[in-house]
């Protein structure tokens, strides 16, 4: 997971997203359960002008964050979002 998302991150930050997208959604895949991946491919579907897409990976995005909360109630991270 880590490498992906930290590769898609680099990607990102070069203003790359495509290329941001594809690690981000691989990180996704690698750990279902995680939502920071898609919180970030979210943000870059926005950027390549995918309206449709970021908001469907948006609504997963929150379900993953809302099971992290049940989980851990404390998670910072997920009550940011």
């Amino acid at each position: 997971f880590q490498a992906w998302y930290y590769h898609g991150r680099g990607h990102a930050e070069r203003g790359d997203h495509e290329g941001a997208l594809a690690r981000y959604l691989r990180a996704a895949e690698t750990d279902p359960g995680d939502y920071q991946a898609l919180a970030l491919a979210e943000q870059s579907f926005h950027r390549v002008g995918l309206r449709d897409d970021a908001r469907r990976v948006a609504v997963t995005c929150v379900r993953a964050a809302e099971e992290a909360l049940r989980r851990q109630p404390d998670d910072v991270r997920a009550l940011s979002l």
